[in-house]
C-alpha cells in the first residue's frame, strides 16, 4: 500500500479573501464591526466594495466584541436597519 500526502491547503489568508467573491452577487448587505479589530475592519471594507448598496458601520471605541464593548449602539444601528 502507498500512502500519499493530501494537497496542502491554501494558506488561511488567501481563502478568506477568496471567500470575499461570494458578496458580488447580493443586493442587501450590511456590517457592523469595531474599528479597533482592524482585521475585521479590513475584511468588512473590502465586502462592503463588492456590494453596490451594502452598509458598513465602523464602531470608533470597538473591537471584536461589538456585543460586549458597544451593546447600545449596535442594538441601535440594527434596530435602524
Amino acid at each position: 500500500m502507498t500512502l500519499t500526502a493530501a494537497p496542502a491547503a491554501p494558506p488561511r489568508r488567501s481563502r478568506r479573501f477568496a471567500a470575499l467573491s461570494v458578496f458580488a452577487g447580493l443586493t442587501v448587505c450590511g456590517a457592523v464591526v469595531g474599528a479597533l479589530d482592524s482585521k475585521y475592519a479590513d475584511l468588512a471594507r473590502q465586502m462592503r466594495a463588492r456590494v453596490p448598496d451594502a452598509r458598513l458601520h465602523l464602531l470608533p471605541d470597538a473591537g471584536h466584541a461589538i456585543h460586549l464593548e458597544q451593546p447600545g449602539e449596535l442594538a441601535r444601528i440594527l434596530l435602524d436597519a
